[in-house]
């Protein structure tokens, strides 16, 4: 499929590129069956956060495995459950499935970049007896001890711990910028909002290029707005525009589906307080811009259905 892709990075050229930390992957060479019990990667497509159908990897395990009778050479159908608890029925062998000896996911990653893409261990393993579920990087913290996700599944956590192995580096972003074509932006204005459409990203000759925070400096975005104020559009950088982009996602998202990473059973009624009130004050910043944005009628959907069918064989 064209929107398959590996997760392994092979940089040859020598212009300046960012720099990548990603996950190491040690595959069983010439497999030829698969067992209860042993470590497997799925190919699946499924549609991210921003609305963009991808190819990728998922991770699990094998929980049955029957050999077809009569087949030569041996052929399996077997169940994987997925690290973020769902279940998946594959054959095997096939180059969708593959069978994996190591990881390094377990590594905390040395640096995040919005957008990029992860798993994350959600609500602290408190949801379907702890799942790892794909999202984007949405928000990082000065210090960058915490991020925010925008998950595939519309919903959103925050305040998500870097540095605590709870969060995989899976992909990064596309340090072009391109992904970020035709995606709403939620840009700040004055003491409020303004929505727009990122209408182009191009080189600019002049600028240097540059990779900082994950995106090429040289690349600008131009955002042209949904309002009739006279000055109609503007550009700006890759790493702002992500942010906005983000913004926008978080606006729409329905406050039963955020969420806030779970505050520590040590924690001082203090500290849970002050916690609170950031929570609500980011809150409140958020509804105020997005009493711009016109949100399309869907449908409900009950928090429990977190693990939908929305996934399937590439």
């Amino acid at each position: 499929s064209e929107l398959f892709q590996t997760t392994e990075l092979v940089d040859a050229d020598s212009e300046p590129k960012p720099t990548h930390d990603m996950p190491s992957v040690l595959l069983y060479e010439n497999a030829s069956s698969i067992e209860k019990g042993d470590n497997v990667r799925v190919a699946l497509i499924d549609t991210d956060c921003t609305g963009d159908e991808r190819g990728e990897w998922y991770y699990g395990k094998v929980i049955s495995s029957q050999r077809v009778p009569g087949s030569s050479p041996a052929n399996f159908n077997a169940k994987v459950e997925l690290d973020d608890k769902s279940i998946v029925k594959v054959e095997f062998p096939d180059n969708e499935v593959q069978k994996v000896t190591r990881t390094d996911l377990d590594k905390d990653p040395e640096e995040l970049h919005i957008g990029d893409f992860v798993d994350c261990y959600y609500q602290n393993g408190g949801y379907k007896k702890g799942g790892w579920f794909r999202g984007r990087v949405a928000c990082i913290s000065e210090d960058g001890s915490k991020c925010d996700v925008a998950y595939y599944d519309e919903s959103y956590e925050v305040n998500i711990p870097t540095k605590e192995k709870k969060i995989r580096l899976i992909e990064r972003c596309d340090e072009t910028g391109d992904w970020m074509l035709h995606k709403k932006a939620l840009v700040p204005h004055g003491d409020g909002f303004r929505t727009g459409t990122v209408r182009s990203v191009t080189t600019v000759r002049g600028l240097p290029k540059k990779y900082e925070n994950g995106y090429n400096t040289s690349r600008l975005c131009r955002i042209t707005f949904d309002d009739d104020m006279a000055d109609g559009r503007e550009s700006w950088d890759c790493e702002s525009t992500a942010k906005f982009v983000f913004a926008h996602i978080l606006a729409k998202c329905p406050s039963k589906f955020r969420r806030v990473w779970p505050i520590a059973s040590t924690a001082t009624v203090a500290e849970s307080v002050r916690s609170r009130r950031r929570i609500q004050m980011k809150d409140e910043a958020e509804n105020q811009g997005a009493k711009s944005i016109n949100v399309e009628t869907k449908s409900k959907k009950d928090d429990n259905q977190k693990l939908s069918s929305r996934k399937k064989k590439v």
